[in-house]
């Protein structure tokens, strides 16, 4: 049997808090900035927390200007942009192959924000007070559409959460379903999730913004962010015939929950995740990726300031006898971006493999229901 065919990351795209562009984000991130900001009034029941906002949609004006507002609803918007970002990146733009170029995308909650808009109007006025035109971007997949058809992407579309996007990803590249394929996720914030979530102890976002410290005991995080990310993926052997630059070589991913959805845990969650289940994930992806943990150097982490779920990472670590792998997550400079949260660990660690003297990354991720993730990127050999 021919082994599975190997698969690069061919491109990076971003608009996060620190504004639009991959580039804006490793820029921020460098300099050790904060991106996180009073919310204000983006949720007038917590106007004193701190969260990572977008504020300006005009970048997506300027990349899109034939697509006149209201539609499509913010969270698109943002999406769009990156997943241009990261198809231009690539060079697929013009690929011959374009249109057989598949979009995978990572979620974890529903369109909150238009859903919100819609019901209000629906319990103050009745049905009528809605516009129709809004229903149609009340669906989950809105923006999956959004991004395939306005970048004219008609290969495979599929919508899952988290770290799933990758992994399904690498398995139908494997298989040939695609040329390539855009995998990303987004986030939004709306208002009275926030609160909600605020409330009911998902975060603890009223505090200072320097007090959200991924991997800290004495974090006082984590609190949520907004934005999208996205990668383009494509087979190793067709990358280098089209002289593509590789960050990374996707190696192996795999995913699957702490323990069963048993009830809610001491972190307000569904799942109970641990560090032994984290450590099974990741040592499933070293067999898959035949690397031994001696060989990692480098360690893209979900971290997000909650001191519980950040000790289940390095508890993971210490079990794999890698407790000297540095840890590090974005988190808390912009907070934790849910849909985009895995994506973006896997970008990050794209894009360090790439640019430092660095062999093989390890990437990790928890879902604050239980879900878990963990991912090899290597640095591609000279061809």
């Amino acid at each position: 049997m021919d082994p599975a065919p190997r698969v690069a990351i061919t491109g990076l795209g971003a608009w996060t808090p620190f504004g639009a562009g991959w580039a804006a984000l490793r820029s921020g991130l460098a300099a050790g900035r904060s991106a996180l900001t009073r919310v204000g009034d983006r949720a007038p029941a917590l106007p004193e927390a701190v969260a990572g906002l977008i504020h300006d949609l005009a970048p997506f004006r300027a990349a899109f200007p034939e697509v006149r507002p209201p539609l499509p609803i913010a969270p698109t918007q943002i999406a769009l942009v990156a997943a241009h970002e990261a198809l231009t990146d690539a060079g697929l733009a013009e690929d011959p192959q374009r249109e057989q170029i598949g979009v995978y995308l990572g979620r974890n909650r529903g369109p909150a924000g238009v859903v919100a808009k819609i019901m209000e109007a629906v319990l103050s006025g009745g049905a009528k007070k809605t516009s129709p035109l809004l229903f149609s971007q009340s669906v989950a997949n809105a923006p999956l559409g959004a991004i395939a058809a306005h970048l004219v992407l008609r290969g495979p579309n599929l919508m899952t959460q988290g770290g799933g996007a990758l992994l399904l990803a690498l398995d139908a590249l494997r298989r040939g379903d695609a040329p390539a394929l855009l995998v990303g996720g987004f986030e939004e914030i709306e208002a009275h999730c926030f609160a909600a979530d605020a409330a009911n102890g998902f975060i603890r976002p009223r505090c200072p913004a320097d007090a959200i410290r991924p991997y800290d005991p004495t974090s006082a995080g984590p609190t949520f962010g907004e934005g999208a990310v996205f990668l383009a993926l494509e087979p190793l052997g067709r990358a280098r015939a089209r002289g593509a630059t590789i960050y990374a070589e996707l190696c192996a991913a795999e995913s699957g929950l702490g323990a069963p959805l048993a009830g809610p845990s001491a972190l307000a969650g569904w799942g109970s995740p641990t560090a032994e289940a984290l450590l099974s994930l990741i040592q499933a992806a070293l067999r898959g990726a035949h690397l031994t943990p001696s060989r990692l150097d480098h360690h893209s982490g979900g971290g997000n300031g909650d001191p519980h779920l950040d000790a289940l990472e390095r508890r993971a670590l210490a079990l794999l006898g890698r407790p000297d792998l540095p840890s590090t997550s974005p988190k808390g400079q912009i907070g934790d971006g849910l849909g985009f949260g895995a994506v973006l660990a896997a970008a990050l660690a794209a894009d360090a493999l790439h640019r430092a003297a660095k062999s093989h990354a390890l990437v990790t991720h928890i879902e604050f229901h239980g879900a878990l993730f963990a991912a090899l990127l290597r640095r591609p050999e000279p061809a």
